[in-house]
Parts: C-alpha cells; structure tokens; sequence
C-alpha cells in the first residue's frame, strides 16, 4: 500500500477535525467527512481514511498488506491509543471475539429464522433427511447438514 505523505497543513485539518475530550483515553471523534462509516481527509488528491493517517503520523508507517484496527471498534475514532495495526484475519477474530459479527437471521442472505433451527433438530432426530428437511424450509441439504454438523447456527439450541 502506497505511503501517506503529510505536512502541518495536514496535520491542523486533521487536529481541527477531531473532537479531542478533556479525558484523553476516550474516542477522538471525527466530525467531518464521513464515507461508508469512516471519518475521511483529503491529503493531496487522495482521500484518507483518518484513523490511517493519524497511525502514520503518530505511530510510523503501515506495513504493507496491514490494516488499522480500533480497539474501540468505533469507525470515527481517531485516538492514536485506540488504534493497533493487524492482518485481515486478526482484525475478524477481534470482531468475532467481541461478538460484533453478524450471524444467523440479522444476515440479509438468512432464509432460516431463530426459531426454525429446533424444529430442523427435532426433525434431524426423527430421521428425516437432508433433502426432505431442505425442502420444507426452502433451503439446501448442505445448509441442513451444516447444522446437523454444527457449523452454523450453534448459539441455538
């Protein structure tokens, strides 16, 4: 990923943007542009994610293929103290780990609800098959053994 180059006009955009509290160790919110959820600054023809940029500009350069996290997991924070720098699949576990991911029915692919899952278990126990089951819920036999497997909707019981 290409280095995000600053100078002090940058940096007092940046300051100005941010709402910095009395108490230093909460979010810095941003409170200007705002895109799909991310504070944003221009920094020369390019529009900057904040939270990048103020990584940069206090923590050192991004190494490539490394995404800023925020451990406040709040998209227009800006805290220098908030952010840490980690892969793809270590900013998912953090999501999963806090319990920020959207599972089951809150999906908008989701054609089971909550309550159907019992029923597919009681079903399931009777000797139904895969196919059968499928069908009277408008699903796959692979969506039926991945409950039967537990790989999906095991919060539910």
């Amino acid at each position: 990923m290409a280095e995000i180059v600053w100078d002090r006009k940058v940096l007092a955009r940046l300051i100005e943007g941010l709402d910095i509290p009395e108490d230093r160790s909460e979010c810095w919110l941003w409170k200007r542009c705002i895109n799909k959820g991310y504070g944003k600054i221009s920094v020369g023809v390019k529009l900057v994610s904040i939270h990048r940029l103020v990584y940069t500009i206090f923590m050192g350069e991004i190494p490539d293929g490394k995404l800023v996290c925020h451990s406040c997991d709040n998209r227009l924070c800006g805290n220098p103290a908030h952010l840490w720098v980690g892969s793809n699949t270590d900013n998912m576990y953090d999501m999963t780990s806090k319990g920020r991911s959207i599972r089951g029915e809150q999906r908008n692919s989701a054609k089971l609800k909550s309550k159907d899952i019992p029923k597919i278990r009681r079903m399931l126990a009777c000797g139904y098959t895969l196919e059968c089951i499928g069908k009277v819920f408008g699903v796959t036999s692979m969506t039926i053994s991945r409950i039967k497997s537990g790989l999906t909707w095991k919060d539910i019981r």
